[in-house]
């Protein structure tokens, strides 16, 4: 909270605006913003437009996804205890062998966003992920007799769900128009995809431990579902590419939808990120 007082000074709104860059920066800038998105100054916010934005089936979909990855992410808590006591850990020993399965994750999602970022295509990693906490929960479920094993299940489930959720959020973001859709879409997508979290807290129930068939079962749900959303999300977006590609050249839609407009992933020249 006391860093984002101090922001309110610090962060400058747009580049016009920031006294220390020099008059060629500030037009290198702004063309950048234009190329990548138009500019969103004169963006007016009423509930009407919300309200419209909202409806974006885009949004949804990713909600979706994200609520099935964030179940698993969220059930970690709830069966990894178990699993560590039966390999003999407790208490300090215990807790410091959580610190690995973060880890793993830690470094792998990074990888997949640097290299997600690099290649500017998503879907491939969220479907990494899906394949990963698939896994884990396949192993989990199957009730093998192993406690190493099903510690192997909870990296897999881990490092698969954090990497759907951070890909997901990105994947997102950039096929929203800037501007306050991009907000409504970014405040919707955590809002209701992070009630994944309600759900792994009640399918855990005491009296089926330590197998928990209907935690283990539900996970593996909401997992296969995250990975059909991304999917259906990949190919209705490839799908609208070729549609928007197959219309007038650049030239001819520049002059029939003007760019004052500023219709953000609307406009018939934006390309979704795939």
């Amino acid at each position: 909270m006391g860093v984002s007082l101090i922001c309110y000074w610090i962060v400058v709104p747009f580049p016009e605006d920031a006294t220390f860059l020099t008059a060629e920066e500030k037009t290198l800038l702004l063309a950048r913003l234009k190329a990548d998105g138009g500019s969103v100054r004169d963006d007016p916010i009423s509930f009407k437009r919300v309200i419209s934005m909202a409806a974006d089936w885009k949004i949804w979909i990713c909600v979706l996804a994200y609520l099935g990855a964030e179940e698993s992410a969220s059930s970690l808590v709830n069966f990894q205890p178990t699993i560590l006591k039966d390999l003999g850990w407790t208490s300090r020993s215990a807790q410091e062998h959580t610190i690995p399965v973060y880890a793993v994750a830690f470094v792998l999602t990074l990888s997949c966003a640097w290299l997600s970022d690099h290649l500017r295509h998503r879907y491939v990693f969220t479907m990494i992920g899906s394949v990963l906490t698939i896994i884990g929960w396949s192993v989990e479920l199957s009730h093998v007799q192993s406690a190493g094993v099903r510690y192997m299940g909870i990296f897999f489930v881990a490092s698969g769900a954090f990497i759907m959720m951070s890909t997901i959020v990105v994947w997102l973001c950039v096929n929203l128009g800037k501007g306050v859709k991009r907000s409504v879409g970014m405040g919707l997508l955590p809002a209701f995809g992070n009630c994944g979290a309600f759900v792994s807290g009640n399918v855990f129930i005491t009296s089926e431990s330590p197998k928990y068939p209907t935690g283990f079962g539900v996970g593996l749900a909401f997992a296969v579902v995250a990975g059909l959303a991304c999917t259906v999300y990949f190919f209705a977006l490839q799908a609208e590419n070729r549609r928007r590609d197959g219309q007038p050249a650049k030239e001819e839609t520049s002059e029939m939808v003007p760019e004052a407009d500023d219709l953000g992933d609307a406009h018939p020249d934006f390309r979704f990120q795939l």
